[in-house]
């Protein structure tokens, strides 16, 4: 990852602050400054913003708060700034994917991604890259929809792997959870009902980005009517797969959870799923992911659900290798 250095950041930041028409009027700023990213906590953007925001109070005088808003591939952090008042104390950081939200979501984006905003400096850039491991296990992550499912998966897998004469311990299929822990049960499901709300108040969102990894324009069908057999789509075939049959709002819903599995309550309670599912699964374990990472929810799975895992001995307490790849095939 790049990221402009100290110098470049300091010029930004004067950019930020020189550019503003408010920067024209007396007495700006004259109270803090949200700082909106449109992403979770710990991501390329939101890296950029944190090494941005002590160079931009310094230069401000203003205190700079960042927020986190993730959801919707970016564009409910985007419209809160888009309908914030235009005064130069709500600022957006966004990547450059933004500019293929008009093409991709239209008029269900709720506002106008042309003229809402000001463009104020360039920032940095982040080079994406994908790569692969030349020798070694491969490591594969699979979505749980159900117990039966997931060892039905994991057995394919293992199957194929022998077939090709590969050993099949060296695979390891992580299969995708979206915990949601509190401190009781109780605290658990509202936190879950809260998720769901959510997403049903940004339903037409939620919807084009299952329009965006399917290419199918789910706005023409009526929410609480079944999506219909014979969809085919060129873009994310398993995803399309679960959701015939369902109506969007359903689905909506579901997304907000991520559907799958419900690994919500107490971190023993969920602890104890995991457990009991990985036996009969047989699988190698679970890769924790949620759309929004902020601070509490990192806290709630490192300092809650990881200790009620270490207790059971599913997770280690240390790494004996340097690499990932040779900690999998060891755990």
């Amino acid at each position: 990852m790049t990221i402009l250095g100290r110098r470049q950041v300091l010029a930004a930041a004067l950019g930020v602050g020189m550019s503003s028409r408010a920067m024209a009027q007396g007495g700006y700023p004259d109270r803090p400054i949200r700082l909106m990213v449109p992403a979770g906590a710990g991501g390329p953007t939101d890296v950029v913003a944190r090494i941005l925001q002590p160079q931009l109070s310094a230069i401000l005088g203003q205190p700079v708060v960042i927020e986190n808003k993730a959801g919707a591939s970016g564009n409910i952090g985007t419209a809160t700034v888009a309908e914030a008042k235009p005064d130069g104390y709500t600022i957006l950081l966004s990547p450059s994917t933004s500019a293929l939200t008009p093409a991709l979501y239209g008029k269900a984006l709720g506002y106008d991604p042309i003229n809402a905003f000001t463009g104020i400096s360039y920032v940095a850039s982040v080079p994406l890259i994908v790569v692969a491991p030349m020798d070694g296990p491969t490591i594969i992550t699979e979505g749980g929809g159900s117990v039966a499912s997931m060892k039905a998966y994991r057995d394919d897998v293992r199957r194929r792997a022998v077939e090709i004469g590969r050993n099949p311990d060296d695979i390891k299929v992580l299969f995708l959870a979206h915990p949601i822990v509190d401190v009781t049960m109780e605290a658990a499901q509202e936190r879950k009902r809260m998720e769901q709300a959510e997403a049903l108040e940004h339903m037409e969102m939620q919807l084009s980005s299952m329009s965006r990894l399917t290419g199918i324009d789910f706005s023409k069908f009526a929410f609480d009517e079944p999506l219909p057999e014979g969809l085919t789509t060129n873009g994310h075939q398993s995803s399309l797969a679960k959701w015939i049959g369902k109506t969007p709002r359903s689905i909506v819903s579901n997304w907000a959870t991520k559907s799958g599995i419900d690994f919500t309550g107490t971190s023993d309670h969920v602890a104890g799923m995991m457990q009991d599912i990985m036996e009969e699964v047989g699988g190698d374990g679970f890769l924790i992911f949620n759309g929004y990472f902020d601070r509490r929810y990192i806290m709630e799975v490192c300092e809650g659900l990881v200790p009620a895992l270490q207790r059971r001995g599913l997770t280690r307490k240390a790494y004996e290798h340097k690499h990932l790849m040779d900690n999998l095939r060891e755990f």
